[in-house]
């Protein structure tokens, strides 16, 4: 059977488990954490090892009246709370066929920007990184 993209207008961002509606957009990346070693004068890698894997992401989103942004959302605190800042959970579900695309426990929001153009919508982009995240990968048969 052949594979089949998915549209992304049927894909869900869930937050800490509920459906956040606001977003026009989604971006992750992960990294593996490899690092390639060379040997003395040696102009090609002898060996790539594992270092510290990575992952984060940016959610685009629209706001709206009285949503109060990203602490609005508890994906942060308010300024004067930073310092008991909690994690949040992210995942990305196809709704149609209910695979989860992508998952991330343990979020942190990094930053988060807002653009007010004179003509059109409030925007923003808020950016995260996850201590723990998954890809979906189908098992392979035996």
């Amino acid at each position: 059977m052949p594979a089949k993209i998915i549209p992304g207008a049927r894909v869900l961002l869930y937050i800490n488990g509920v459906a956040f509606g606001r977003v026009y957009g989604f971006r992750w990346q992960s990294s593996n954490g490899q690092k390639l070693i060379y040997a003395l004068d040696s102009s090609s890698a002898y060996e790539a090892i594992p270092t510290q894997a990575h992952a984060s992401g940016t959610v685009n989103v629209y706001r709206t009246s009285n949503d109060g942004g990203a602490e609005g959302a508890q994906l942060t605190t308010r300024f004067s709370d930073i310092v008991r800042q909690r994690y949040f959970t992210v995942a990305l579900i196809d709704r149609v066929t209910l695979e989860v695309l992508f998952e991330a426990d343990r979020c942190a929001l990094q930053t988060q920007s807002w653009d007010v153009p004179v003509r059109g919508f409030v925007t923003g982009v808020l950016a995260f990184e996850a201590l723990e995240w998954d890809n979906s990968v189908p098992q392979a048969p035996n």
